[in-house]
């Protein structure tokens, strides 16, 4: 049926064309011959029908095969559209989610790109973006900031022409060179402003690539003028504290807890009595201990508290001698790094001033220390036994409490006129003591000097000469009675002496007027 119906349709097809084709013969020659135009179709069409015929009769045959056939292939056909089909859904849903996840790609890539965008302009520090030839793509505002170019000045120009000098040209080409082959580049150096001045700018530069294509350059720079200045002023301070500590007074010293030496001053190489660093190393830390049970305390205390201070010890030199120290330490990590101050000197003059003082305070003469405005600051015991007065009575007072009726003003304005420029005074002086009575002193008065030359005290030694002093006005009373008595005894010597010769006169006389009586 469908064969016949494929016929039917071949034949019409066939008159159509012959139809066509004379028409357009006698269009084109004005000829109507329909024959030597449709001859050839006739022929085509004669073929056809017998052909058509001969296939409807072969099809006869086996059209029930052929009604079995197409049912399986319909079958087969319906199984192979519902599998295409499910396929097609597939695809169709693969295909959406695809666009899908390509919008939401793109608009991630324009939010990155957002980002990007904000944070490029928006960088705290100047950030430029180069394109594979080292020109500028795009500046942000820091980069304005720093090199005072806009964005319209510079872009599209090589970088290197406008903030590189031309002593920094070759080391700007090479970070570029490098940059661009991919390296990043980290660089301090110095590049120029659009008005010619320097600034000192680290560089960082990234090189971007695409596809695994390098396209260009990301970089940054920071102004480090104010860095480079710290740097130089730490410099500075270091270098005056490495000459502090080279030349303080005081040892100063690194170890390790294994008593090994890692660092010394000048100072405590001169006063342990070596010839340099290596030197001292040589010998170690544990050797210059009088007692090494002072180096466990001192590392034990160190470990417990983490640092020690006023830890004094006894410490020998190279030649052998007793140097006593106080320690300072800290420990740090594995280290002690600490000062070492020589208080020999210091210690032997303290225990000279302990002599002194006990001398002082056990001397029998009264001993008065003041400032050089006379007030009292010190008193020994022998003054106080003396005077009555404690010292808590005393210290803080004026010398005039002592006082007496017995000098006038013009004595006591002498003697410290005296002792004001500098020189000493000695003299016999009156005292008052705290229950009024008088006592009679020789004093001496001496000034106190500091290292400048300046007086800042007054010392006076008194000795008590109360009795001496009373003794002597009786010796002297005694004196003066024997004085009278030897006086006395020689004008009456002299005076029997002279009535002797008077009365030998007068015996003379009355024996001359006995023997002449005319004489009376």
């Amino acid at each position: 049926m469908k064969l016949r119906t494929v016929l039917l349709v071949l034949a019409l097809l066939a008159f159509l064309s012959a139809s066509v084709g004379g028409y357009l013969c006698y269009s084109l020659t004005g000829s109507a011959s329909i024959l030597s135009v449709n001859f050839p179709i006739v022929v085509l069409i004669f073929v056809l029908y017998r052909e058509g015929k001969r296939a409807i009769i072969r099809d006869i045959g086996g059209r029930n095969r052929a009604e079995e056939e197409v049912s399986k292939l319909n079958e087969e056909l319906e199984e192979r559209v519902i599998e295409r089909s499910a396929e097609l859904v597939r695809a169709n849903e693969q295909l959406r989610q695809e666009v899908e996840e390509r919008k939401r790609t793109e608009e991630e890539l324009s939010l990155q790109k957002t980002y990007f965008q904000h944070l490029f302009d928006n960088s705290p520090e100047a950030s430029v973006i180069l394109d594979d030839e080292d020109r500028i793509v795009d500046i942000n505002k820091e980069f304005e900031n720093l090199f005072h170019y806009s964005v319209a000045e510079v872009k599209g120009k090589p970088i290197n022409d406008l903030i590189v000098s031309e002593d920094l040209l070759d080391e700007a080409r090479s970070l570029t060179q490098k940059t661009l082959q991919g390296q990043v580049v980290k660089k301090q150096t110095v590049r120029k402003r659009k008005g010619g001045s320097l600034v000192d700018v680290s560089i960082l530069g990234y090189p971007i690539t695409f596809n695994g294509k390098q396209i260009g350059v990301y970089a940054v720079y920071k102004d480090i003028t104010e860095r480079k200045q710290a740097e130089e002023a730490l410099k500075d301070s270091e270098r005056q504290y490495r000459n502090l500590v080279d030349n303080a007074l005081v040892g100063i010293y690194k170890t390790d807890l294994e008593r090994n030496i890692l660092y010394v001053n000048e100072a405590l190489i001169k006063m342990m009595e070596f010839e340099s660093l290596e030197d001292m190393k040589s010998v170690g830390v544990l050797a210059r201990y009088s007692n090494f049970e002072d180096r466990d305390i001192f590392i034990k205390t160190l470990k417990r508290t983490g640092k020690i201070n006023n830890f004094e010890v006894d410490l020998l030199t190279k030649s052998g001698s007793v140097k006593n120290v106080i320690l300072t330490g800290a420990l740090e990590a594995d280290a002690i790094a600490g000062m070492i101050l020589d208080i020999t000197e210091r210690k032997q003059a303290v225990e000279e001033r302990i002599r002194l003082a006990t001398a002082v305070d056990q001397a029998a003469e009264s001993v008065i220390i003041s400032d050089k405005r006379g007030t009292i600051q010190y008193v020994n015991p022998a003054f106080e036994g003396l005077s009555g007065f404690t010292k808590e009575d005393i210290v803080g007072r004026n010398f005039r409490v002592l006082k007496s009726d017995t000098h006038d003003e013009d004595f006591y304005r002498e003697m410290w006129g005296i002792i004001s420029s500098g020189k000493g005074w000695a003299g016999q002086i009156d005292n008052r003591m705290k229950d009024g009575s008088l006592r009679q002193f020789e004093t001496t008065i001496s000034p106190i000097r500091d290292d400048s030359g300046a007086i800042v005290n007054f010392v006076s030694v008194n000795r008590d000469v109360t009795q001496e002093v009373a003794l002597e006005a009786q010796l002297l009373q005694a004196q003066k009675m024997e004085a009278v008595g030897t006086l006395a005894g020689g004008i009456a010597h002299d005076f029997n002496n002279l009535l002797q010769v008077i009365q030998g006169y007068t015996e003379v006389l009355l024996h001359g007027l006995n023997e002449d009586p005319s004489n009376y």
